[in-house]
């Protein structure tokens, strides 16, 4: 009998045929890679933007949450909460915030905001850099005019919020 080449076999009327093939050849192999390494990119990025949107969503929401107590405080006491009368950028640290959310730090021992802040500490925004609330003149008479003209900006924001007067 012949020999036949490797993966070949020889039937009873002397014809070679072909044994079936074991695995996957080398371009199925890199053709499945790509294309896992094509949804693999595709989640990555869904995910990214995914965390992105939230974290602007949640700094949104906490500045919302701290206007809302400042305004809060203001009418009920007519002045700012702190030690002093406030122009410019103020960071929002303990002795800033502190008559908002420590009922033993304001006259009524009402909590206007809902936070646990530790004595000497910032209020971090989700990018870790402590929330500033700027004031545009700390003798405004109009709290509503001072949050209108104070400053809450997010890089990926392009226009304001708030139309020009």
């Amino acid at each position: 009998m012949a020999k036949l080449a490797k993966g070949k076999s020889a039937k009873a009327d002397g014809s070679a045929r072909m044994l079936p093939r074991q695995g996957f050849t080398l371009i199925e192999m890199l053709t499945v890679l790509v294309l896992i390494g094509i949804l693999m990119a595709a989640i990555g990025l869904s995910v990214r933007k995914a965390k992105h949107i939230a974290r602007n969503t949640k700094a949104e929401a906490e500045c919302r949450e701290l206007m809302n107590a400042l305004l809060e405080y203001r009418s009920l006491y007519g002045n700012w909460p702190g030690e002093s009368v406030h122009s410019g950028r103020v960071k929002a640290g303990y002795s800033f915030l502190s008559p908002l959310f420590d009922a033993t730090q304001n006259r009524s021992g009402i909590v206007f905001l809902n936070l646990n802040l530790a004595e000497g500490t910032d209020w971090l925004d989700p990018w870790g850099l402590p929330y500033m609330v700027e004031f545009p003149d700390g003798r405004q008479t109009d709290p509503r005019r001072t949050v209108l003209e104070s400053c809450v900006s997010f890089p990926f924001r392009r226009e304001s919020r708030f139309p020009p007067e």
